[in-house]
């Protein structure tokens, strides 16, 4: 798989003394990552607070030429293998996760905002921390994430039987649909699920 190749390749790479250059941009913040990644100019510093940053996720934001990212949550969470967030650090993109969510208030949107390290400043002063990550520490949250595979397909099996015993009167039943102005008789539907290499696929 393409993510075990990327961390076989860069598992003995570790942060080097240019890679913690510091860096100062305009900084971009926005819950929505998807939403961000549309008004992101090339070299800005993109705030998110998204966990398990996913390939779709990661690929717009490089797609926008996103000079670094400070994420509030973690960006693999390891409950499950997501190896989105490898593409930035095969990018050379500095990551800082974890910073926490009080990053989405401390830091406004348009605020120049300099990276150092695991540290966020603003004029100076630190406003908050997160950690710095790499293509090595993402690479020992997914084999972790990989090793308790077993645990989260169980717990996506009670969810999904939990789900049913709720709602599975609407398997059988005849629930009320809501009416909507589109018109579908007679047309094709095609659903689209946002997921990886989605548009190549359309």
């Amino acid at each position: 798989m393409a993510d075990e190749q990327l961390i076989r390749e860069s598992m003995s790479t570790t942060l080097s003394a240019e890679q913690l250059v510091p860096i100062t941009g305009v900084a971009r913040v926005d819950k929505r990552t998807k939403d961000l990644a549309k008004r992101l100019e090339p070299g800005e510093i993109a705030v998110i607070d998204h966990e398990d940053l996913d390939t779709v996720a990661t690929e717009s934001l490089l797609h926008a030429g996103v000079a670094a990212i400070v994420n509030a949550s973690a960006c693999i969470s390891g409950r499950y293998p997501n190896p989105g967030p490898l593409l930035l650090s095969a990018a050379e993109v500095p990551v800082i996760d974890g910073v926490g969510s009080s990053v989405m208030t401390e830091i406004v949107d348009g605020d120049t905002i300099t990276i150092e390290g695991g540290q966020i400043l603003i004029d100076g002063q630190q406003v908050c921390e997160g950690t710095r990550q790499d293509t090595h520490s993402f690479g020992e949250v997914l084999e972790h994430a990989r090793a308790n595979m077993g645990d989260e397909l169980q717990r996506f099996a009670e969810n999904t039987l939990n789900y049913i015993q709720r709602e599975g009167h609407l398997l059988v039943d005849s629930p009320d649909i809501p009416e909507i102005a589109v018109d579908f008789s007679g047309r094709q539907v095609l659903i689209v699920v946002r997921g990886v290499d989605y548009k190549k696929d359309l």
